[in-house]
């Protein structure tokens, strides 16, 4: 009998991270608890993991994030990339902009 709990299934290569929530029906509380939830398209801090771990093409990345408007979120990604692996030494060779 299934009575419910939480579990992270992960991605080692990229560093993708998906959380997995099992409810049963009668739990009350917790059917609450996610009919309350928040949709997210992105999860700041799996962005930066996962882009961490790649090898960027910055210049092309700029030239979008220049297109789509969020060229600020781009560069304080980057900047956290950057405090995450100073050398950059995770994802293989970056193109510096």
């Amino acid at each position: 009998m299934v009575e419910g709990g939480t579990f992270n299934v992960l991605h080692p290569s990229t560093g993708g991270k998906v959380d997995v929530f099992v409810v049963t029906p009668d739990d009350e509380f917790e059917m609450m608890r996610l009919s309350r939830r928040r949709r997210a398209e992105v999860q700041w801090t799996d962005c930066v993991a996962i882009a961490a771990t790649q090898s960027l093409d910055v210049d092309h990345l700029t030239r979008w994030a220049q297109r789509l408007g969020i060229t600020d979120d781009l560069v304080d990604l980057l900047a956290e990339i950057a405090a995450v692996d100073p050398g950059g030494n995770g994802g293989g060779d970056r193109r510096e902009r």
